[in-house]
């Protein structure tokens, strides 16, 4: 389960999503290819797989730390900003969710095998003997413990990935999109293309921008007039 695209363009320089599609995701707005298009509903806790009877957690295999006089002799020269030797050990039968690392922000996630030695598995161990082995596949696990347990549960449950629709009308439109997503109590929405397997993700927290006074962090929700086309920046 490599990592999903976000459907719109973030500028991060001006702190706002804007209303241009990211390169590569026009099939989620094709009236053409509607019929492979469906939208889920995106839980908040974190992913886990089931394999071959097995639990795996999501890891995130983050580069040691870089010194910027190596970041700017890397640009300098034409090099990756990350390269494979940057990164640290690996837990032994980990198992990558994507080809190799993103050259641009160094994450390169896995899935490794969930522990009953491993005292910060505690939870997954927990929901496993609980529930049981899952058929194959990847979940999101959510609930007390979780996070933020925003969902507010008194346990903890799996959710297949892809299994609860999202009520959303056809076509989907920017305005839609928008509005189920502040108007839903979910993380968000994963699209899937049934034909080709492609994903693209639209979160609740990509709609609210952050704006910095006196060193406090205050989150402000967009209005829909807010967001912008890239040629409008």
């Amino acid at each position: 389960m490599k990592k999903i695209k976000t459907v719109f363009f973030v500028d991060y320089e001006i702190g706002k999503i804007t209303r241009t599609l990211n390169k590569g995701l026009e099939w989620i707005f094709d009236e053409k290819n509607q019929d492979n298009v469906v939208a889920t509903i995106k839980k908040d806790g974190t992913s886990v797989m089931f394999k071959d009877g097995v639990l795996y957690k999501r890891y995130d295999l983050k580069p040691k730390k870089i010194k910027n006089k190596v970041f700017d002799y890397r640009k300098q020269n034409g090099m990756d900003k990350y390269l494979i030797e940057d990164f640290k050990e690996l837990p032994i039968g980990s198992i990558p969710c994507q080809e190799t690392f993103d050259k641009i922000t160094g994450h390169f996630p896995h899935w490794v095998k969930v522990l009953e030695t491993n005292p910060e598995d505690v939870h997954h161990i927990n929901a496993l003997k609980k529930y049981g082995v899952q058929e194959d596949g990847t979940y999101e696990m959510i609930g007390k413990y979780i996070g933020d347990n925003k969902h507010k549960l008194d346990d903890i449950q799996f959710f297949k990935h892809g299994e609860l629709l999202a009520d959303l009308p056809k076509p989907y439109t920017f305005e839609s999109i928008y509005h189920w997503v502040l108007n839903n109590d979910e993380e968000g929405i994963v699209f899937h293309d049934l034909k080709t397997g492609e994903m693209a993700k639209i979160r609740k927290k990509d709609f609210i921008n952050t704006d910095k006074v006196d060193d406090r962090i205050s989150w402000i929700l967009l209005k829909e007039d807010d967001y912008l086309t890239l040629d409008e920046i």
